[in-house]
């Protein structure tokens, strides 16, 4: 598979992939960082993969944002192809849903 607006290849996919399409709003209390130290010294080789993703992620930050941004826009105002919007999470309803857990929790 080629890259997308929602579809990255990390290190032209020796590394994983992004996929995009499957973005979900996290508040940002429920987000930490990973110490990849302690995950290479959990488990090495998932340890290095992470440690190539980090670092690539890093470097192509702003394209991420941008594929993200594009892709977000594209969906929540109907513009986006058949298959993509197929292949995409519905993420106005995942804001909502995250919007009334928010209110619960106050």
């Amino acid at each position: 598979m080629k890259n997308n607006v929602d579809f990255i290849k990390i290190n032209k996919g020796r590394n994983g992939v992004i996929n995009l399409n499957n973005m979900i709003p996290i508040p940002k209390n429920q987000f930490y960082e990973i110490d990849i130290k302690d995950e290479i010294q959990k488990d090495k080789k998932y340890g290095i993969i992470l440690k190539y993703q980090t670092k690539w992620c890093n470097e192509n930050k702003n394209q991420i944002i941008k594929n993200a941004e594009k892709l977000y826009n594209l969906i929540i105002n109907n513009k986006a192809n058949f298959n993509l919007k197929n292949r995409c999470c519905d993420f106005k309803s995942l804001e909502k849903n995250l919007n009334q857990f928010k209110l619960k929790k106050e």
